[in-house]
């Protein structure tokens, strides 16, 4: 504790204040991390970077997740990741099938059924933010055998995962469809950071699965979002 001398009103203000500014300047801005396995295996890696800068982060994420496995609670004011309150959200969903709300009485939703229904969630979430920056991140490409071979089909059982519907160019085709249409939607498309030139599966920033990163891709893909987040929300 500081011990004044004196009766300097202005100077009793000024130690006062201390603690409160450095408060502000330890969380200056608030954010809400949704997401998937990916985001899981890059979030601690990101929060670190952009805590450097006062963000404090918010996480909803689980691997094998949706959208519409966090929507209720992202779109809940009474939540704490709401993402209203937020200075900006951060999304990753690369087109994971498997929870109940991405299935259909004939099983997981595939192709365009899948792509249409991650649109409408995302549009939900835009609605939702009301006017707040929304940041949507893409996958690197997959092992190309784990994807489907029938394009049209809309669902597939539900068993067993594969093939997947992961990173789909269809899927980040839409994200790049609502970036054109929505001024607060930015896309940062950390996932053909990874690929091979031309966007093809890199097997070296790959695990053995063909579709989640090594420990040195998750850094490598976690960096790059950070710094991208960093530029487009004025961080230092």
């Amino acid at each position: 504790m500081a011990v004044l001398k004196g009766n300097d009103p202005h100077r009793l203000r000024t130690v006062l204040l201390l603690p409160v500014l450095a408060l502000v300047a330890a969380a200056c801005q608030l954010s809400t991390f949704t997401g998937d396995s990916l985001l899981v295996g890059a979030q601690p890696e990101i929060t670190a970077q952009l805590k450097q800068s006062g963000v404090a982060v918010t996480t909803r994420e689980y691997p094998g997740t949706s959208l519409c496995d966090f929507l209720a609670d992202l779109t809940n004011p009474s939540s704490s990741a709401y993402v209203a309150k937020q200075d900006f959200t951060l999304m990753e969903f690369a087109g994971n099938n498997y929870t109940p709300c991405v299935r259909s009485p004939a099983g997981r939703l595939m192709n365009d059924a899948l792509v249409a229904k991650m649109r409408a969630d995302t549009l939900r979430l835009i609605a939702a933010m009301r006017g707040k920056p929304l940041y949507i991140v893409t996958a690197p490409a997959i092992r190309p055998d784990l994807r489907p071979t029938n394009l049209t089909a809309p669902a597939a059982p539900t068993s067993p995962s594969f093939p997947t519907m992961v990173a789909d160019p269809r899927i980040i085709a839409m994200y790049f469809g609502l970036q054109a249409q929505f001024p607060t939607v930015h896309v940062i498309d950390a996932g053909a950071q990874m690929n091979l030139p031309g966007g093809g599966y890199n097997p070296a920033v790959h695990g053995s699965d063909g579709v989640h990163l090594t420990s040195s891709g998750y850094l490598t893909y976690a960096r790059y979002i950070a710094s991208r987040v960093k530029v487009m929300q004025h961080l230092s």
